[in-house]
């Protein structure tokens, strides 16, 4: 991972410390825009989208950061950056960040939980200064009200939001001790309006092999699982042992008779999905902290998946694709499933893999579920309650 390295991608905004000979890119024209609710701003412009893309920052120089162009995702960005401990947030009013503590409290809890895997001791530096989230938060706040204080002065506050990425990168993969080359910044524009339609989703085996720490090597496991999704689909929901736990960008919820459920082991909690069990708790909403199983899919109204650039989405269709590789059915039969209802009844489809037979009549099916009161619910409850659980970043 290398300054030059990232140069030589596609051009939008990066901060980044270049010799003194580097000639510093003019500013663009502010970007004229309306104000608009917090949690659904409108898609940019093009010429907005190319002006204000995604801007990255490693902490060290900070302040002796020039602004060159790049056009790197959130996704690209991590995959750039050494492995370490990540998180990932999102802007409320462009200034501020819902559960900004639970990100710094998340980024800490799993840099030492993935240093004591490699049997680095505690004694090391770099443990020592990333020890707890007041520590975490002091390494990053700097560089990140630089960041934003770049974005608002191009862009109106409250018209856009952002994706923010922070990654710790762990000492083995750093290019050196010190803690200003370990932790890396990014901050996207949203590309899309937030999605508030019924989703598609594909359920398939899998899970993550250390849940309790959000490592960023996860960025590349993740992949295999999308092989062969085609476009439409929102998500892969991961089943193991007929649990189905959470997404891979998002955590797992469903509804029976009232009652939420979604699993507290095997999975990432997020911070939306600490924001609806916290809604939960203040309306009296009863949770179960345990995965929905694929084998009782009829005993359930409705489910949804939340996340941070989602908040949260109901979800509309069911897809079961436990078999080995690829989908098991064709990507034209998922684009263009029957017309099936959960009362109904399905064609079933081989299978490669043995699964438990209470669960087989699901498998290869694809369920509707059209009402989504619980979800409409709780998506009013979190967008109510981001603004007031967001820390300011810029005084």
């Amino acid at each position: 991972f290398s300054p030059q390295s990232l140069l030589l991608l596609r051009p939008t905004l990066l901060l980044y410390p270049l010799p003194q000979t580097s000639r510093r890119v003019p500013p663009p024209a502010p970007v004229m825009a309306s104000s608009v609710s917090l949690v659904d701003c409108p898609t940019p412009t093009p010429s907005a989208m190319a002006k204000t893309n995604a801007v990255l920052v490693p902490s060290r120089n900070v302040h002796a950061g020039v602004l060159q162009e790049t056009h790197l995702t959130s996704h690209e960005f991590l995959l750039e950056c050494p492995r370490g401990a990540y998180s990932i947030a999102r802007t409320c009013g462009t200034t501020a960040i819902p559960e900004f503590q639970f990100h710094m409290n998340r980024l800490a809890t799993s840099f030492q939980t993935m240093c004591e895997e490699e049997a680095i001791p505690t004694s090391h530096p770099l443990r020592q200064e990333f020890r707890d989230a007041e520590r975490v938060e002091a390494a990053i706040l700097p560089p990140l009200r630089r960041l934003m204080q770049t974005m608002t002065n191009r862009i109106p506050k409250g018209s856009v939001e952002f994706k923010t990425s922070f990654v710790l990168a762990l000492p083995s993969m750093a290019s050196s001790q010190t803690p200003d080359d370990c932790v890396f910044i990014q901050m996207e524009q949203y590309r899309r309006t937030m999605p508030r339609d019924p989703c598609r989703v594909v359920v398939r085996l899998g899970g993550r092999a250390h849940a309790e720490a959000k490592d960023s090597q996860w960025v590349r496991d993740r992949s295999k699982l999308k092989q062969g999704i085609p476009p439409g689909v929102e998500d892969v929901v991961m089943v193991s042992e007929d649990k189905m736990l959470e997404g891979l960008s998002s955590n797992f919820f469903g509804v029976r008779k009232g009652t939420l459920h979604t699993a507290r082991d095997g999975v990432l909690a997020g911070t939306i999905r600490q924001l609806v069990l916290d809604q939960c708790q203040e309306r009296n909403i009863p949770v179960v902290l345990e995965a929905p199983r694929l084998c009782e899919l009829d005993t359930f109204q409705e489910f949804f998946i939340t996340s941070t650039s989602r908040l949260v989405l109901p979800i509309r269709e069911l897809f079961i694709d436990c078999g080995e590789g690829p989908l098991s059915c064709s990507p034209a039969q998922l684009t263009s499933p029957p017309p099936l209802s959960r009362s109904g009844s399905f064609t079933s489809v081989v299978c490669t893999i043995p699964l438990p037979k209470d669960a087989t009549q699901f498998y290869a099916q694809t369920l509707t579920f059209e009402d989504h009161p619980v979800a409409q619910h709780m998506r009013k409850c979190v967008e109510a309650a981001l603004a007031a659980t967001s820390t300011s970043i810029i005084p």
